[in-house]
């Protein structure tokens, strides 16, 4: 609609309130949203680092016991034979 004095219109502070309301409540939803994201996130992180250190550990004794096997099998092959051959090859 066009205004038939051409004035022009400003702004009521009814108006302005209301704007001022809806533009507050759209930083706070979104203040909200992200900050519920963030914390979601960040126990997803820490249940993360836990099983990684689990597995990390269980890595650990496993080449732990690699490397005790390996030792054995290399004093086993170190020892003379009974024939006096040297190594088994």
């Amino acid at each position: 609609m066009s205004n038939p004095n051409n004035e022009r219109r400003s702004i009521t502070p009814g108006e302005l309130l209301t704007a001022s309301i809806v533009v507050v409540g759209a930083v706070l939803s979104f203040w909200i949203s992200t900050s519920t994201r963030l914390t979601a996130l960040e126990i997803r992180i820490g249940v993360q680092e836990e099983t990684n250190k689990q597995v990390n550990n269980k890595l650990d004794k496993l080449q732990d016991g690699i490397n005790e096997i390996k030792v054995t099998l290399q004093n086993k092959q170190d020892r003379p034979t009974i024939g006096g051959t040297g190594n088994l090859k």
